[in-house]
């Protein structure tokens, strides 16, 4: 398994109301518990025009088979190599 970074232009997202963001985020894990079990959605993150979201699947081509069938648009799908945390950096 390997965690994978999607990219998603969506201009004014980070004008979206939580409920707003909640509500697109169900509708992609019933696409995912429905179809792509093997797939975990880890979180996301909504900046000011792009929601970036991490998730941890066997590989690249899985995340774009699940892309497909999404309502939300993906633009850029970029796999993890490694996580630094304030953590892992002082061990």
């Amino acid at each position: 398994m390997a965690d994978f970074l999607v990219q998603r232009i969506m201009p004014g997202v980070a004008r979206l109301s939580l409920d707003d963001l909640k509500e697109v985020s169900r509708m992609g894990m019933v696409h995912l518990r429905d179809e792509f079990p093997e797939i975990e959605w880890l979180e996301s993150y909504a900046t000011d025009d792009i929601l970036y979201c991490v998730y941890r699947a066997p590989d690249e081509k899985m995340i774009r088979e699940y892309a497909r069938g999404s309502t939300l648009p993906v633009h850029k799908i970029t796999e993890v190599h490694a996580i630094l945390t304030p953590t892992t950096v002082e061990h």
